[in-house]
């Protein structure tokens, strides 16, 4: 089947394969989730940020009385 320097190099393509998958693999992932929180952020509204605003000034208000 393979001769016997060639087993090497066979066998050496398979696994500089995978680890070019697994590190694309990972790469994507962290692009799409840096991806996604870009996303999350531009299109939020700021209602909850106001709404925790509010709530913090009505607390500090409340104990400067």
């Amino acid at each position: 089947m393979l001769a016997t320097g060639e087993s090497l190099k066979y066998y050496g393509v398979i696994a500089c394969t995978i680890v070019i998958l697994v590190v694309l693999h990972f790469s994507l992932k962290k692009k799409e989730r840096l991806r996604d929180q870009r996303n999350l952020d531009k299109y939020t509204t700021y209602k909850q940020d106001e709404t925790k605003m509010s709530e913090t000034n009505d607390k500090t208000s409340d104990s400067d009385k």
